[in-house]
Order: structure tokens, then sequence, then C-alpha cells
């Protein structure tokens, strides 16, 4: 990387993942901006205006960015899966990704890098599996959203970089406190067997590894962006509650009525995945918090 600041853009960078990258960019010496559909509300980094459900996006944002990082698309888990919020949950993944690749067709200067989200839920369920950056993709909706995704951020750039981010564990937002606040009820409810495999990383690591990977010269293609150290849906409940001081009482709700009543949307709560990132490691990256009980201290 050369020794000048590097210009850094980030799409969806108001999210929990892109607040915690950008901060950590710029205390890193890089010049941040963000894309953004009301622009005027970011004070802290440099801003252009997108709108991808418009199609609309000023020309000048990507304009001599050395990197662009896309981490665009809407939260999986906020609302039940209807047919009409299927399509939002592809659409506000595929479309800035388009909105993207029109922007840069219009650029003399390419940037250096790109990097675009994605995540495990392309492997689907699969049980008794170690899953690693080269396991085809599975099946069900979670995993047509991450191929749909991952398809349009090859039309990008070539080469371009793909994350398969698992849960992200942070105090600051998404899945660790919203399990604290249940847990805190008193109740540990257990989806199906428990059993199934959770593959996630810290926020800190998961951070540290984009910047790695934009540091190393040598990165391209997929990335698993998980510890090698996934654990069972009842492990990971039970060290959580411990967190808040709770053994909350024990409660199992099979997997069957689960899916009759949940459909599609019970994969999130379902799924076995056991994911291993291979090519991370094999890059040289080193897991600051690659074992759970680290992670929550």
């Amino acid at each position: 990387m050369a020794d000048q600041i590097q210009k850094v853009i980030i799409a969806g960078g108001s999210g929990l993942i892109g607040k915690a990258l950008s901060k950590h960019l710029s205390e890193k010496g890089y010049e941040v901006s963000i894309l953004s559909r009301n622009p005027k509300k970011i004070l802290s980094y440099n801003a252009f205006y997108w709108n991808p459900e418009k199609m609309e996006m000023d020309e000048k944002a990507i304009q001599d960015q050395d990197i662009v990082i896309n981490l665009a698309g809407e939260s999986i888990a906020a609302k039940y899966w209807t047919r009409k919020r299927k399509k939002q949950l592809i659409d506000s993944r595929v479309k800035p990704i388009e909105l993207l690749q029109n922007a840069l067709a219009k650029t003399e200067n390419k940037p250096e890098k790109i990097i675009s989200a994605s995540a495990i839920g392309y492997y689907g369920n699969r049980p008794g599996e170690k899953l690693d950056e080269y396991a085809p993709p599975g099946k069900g909706f979670m995993s047509e959203i991450c191929k749909r995704w991952e398809k349009a951020a090859d039309n990008l750039a070539e080469p371009v970089i793909k994350l398969r981010i698992g849960i992200v564990l942070t105090a600051k937002g998404g899945y660790l406190p919203q399990m604290q606040k249940i847990l805190k009820k008193g109740f540990n409810v257990i989806l199906g067997s428990g059993k199934q495999r959770v593959s996630w990383i810290h926020m800190k690591d998961l951070i540290a590894a984009i910047e790695f990977l934009l540091l190393n010269e040598e990165t391209e293609g997929v990335y698993n962006l998980t510890t090698p150290n996934s654990v069972d849906t009842y492990e990971m409940q039970v060290q959580i509650a411990k967190t808040i001081g709770k053994t909350p009482i024990k409660f199992r709700i099979p997997s069957k009525p689960i899916k009759v009543l949940m459909g599609d949307f019970s994969e999130l709560f379902l799924n076995d995945q056991n994911i291993y990132p291979e090519r991370l490691l094999k890059t040289g990256f080193s897991f600051k918090y690659a074992n759970l009980n680290d992670a929550l201290q």
C-alpha cells in the first residue's frame, strides 16, 4: 500500500459494522467517506448522496477513491419474511451493487480494492459438516440471498473481495444485546435441538480482518469471517446468560412446530453451520477473540 493517505468510501457506513469500520479506519489515518441517502446527517466524515432504490448517486463519490467497501443491506432478522419482505432483502443487497457498478463504469481512476459483504447464510443448513470457503452453496432463502448478493458483486471488478460474515458479537448492537434482553426474562428458550452450530466473530476481530485484507496485496475472492471455533446454540445462550448473571430456566421448542409456524423464517434459528475461516488463517490473520469466553469478557 502506498505511503500517501488512502481514500476509502463505504456503502452501508451507517450500519452497525459500518460505524465501527469507519471509526477504525479514520483513526488509522484513512480518509473515510460515506455513501448516504442523507449526506447532511453525516457529520464525522465526508459524505456523498446515493439512493439505490431510485438508482441515483453523486458521480463524484467514486472519483479517486482507493478503496470501495460495500456493506449495504437491510437486516435479515428485523422483520418476518413475507413475499414482499424477501424481495426487499434481496433488492437492498443487489441494487446498491448495481448502482456502484454503474458509477465505476464511468470512473477513469479505478479503486485499488473493492470489498463487498456477504454472509455465511450462503452455506444453508449443513449439520455435521465443516465448511470452508470452497464448500458449495446450500439451500433455502438465506442461501439464495447470498448467491444473488455475490453474483452481483462479481460484476463490480476483478478481483473483488467477498466477505462471508458470521454472527457479529458486540455490546453496541445486534445479536448479543438482543439475546441478553431475552435471557433477562428468566427463560432460556432453545429452538430445535439446541445442538445447531453457531458461527460467530467478535466485532474487533471483524474490523481487524477487513483491514488485514485491505493491507494484503495478495487478497482476493471469498473469505469466511468467523472464528475457527463455532459453538452450539445452547452453549452460546448459556455463556451469554452468564454475562448478565442469570441462570435461566431451560425451555425447548422442537423444530417441527417452529418450521410450521415460521416457514422459511425458521432458517434464522434452526440452521446448523460450522464455518471455518480457512483462507483467512492461511493468509496469516490471527484472531484476538478466537474463543467465546474471551469474546464475552
